[in-house]
């Protein structure tokens, strides 16, 4: 191959083949996690539940629901 031979492309593949692993390890780790989403309405009168308190039980994980009562936690792949 003639790209092998020429010394100055040698280090942008080793940055290529670097950058690629990195890529593929990010994403593998992205896929180990999930995403816990809902609104949070009162019972009795229908309304939004502005700043309430999303914790995980036994995880350093939390969130808060904003002016619509909807929160999102993302957490690792695992029962709660």
């Amino acid at each position: 191959m003639i790209i092998s031979k020429c010394p100055s492309l040698l280090p942008m593949n080793k940055t290529l083949a670097l950058t690629c692993c990195f890529i593929l390890t990010n994403f593998l780790l992205q896929a180990q996690k999930h995403t816990i989403f809902g609104n949070i309405i009162d019972i009795e009168n229908g309304e939004h539940l502005i700043g309430a308190t999303i914790l995980a039980e036994g995880k350093n994980a939390g969130s808060s629901s904003n002016n619509y009562g909807f929160y999102s936690l993302t957490l690792p792949d695992g029962q709660y």
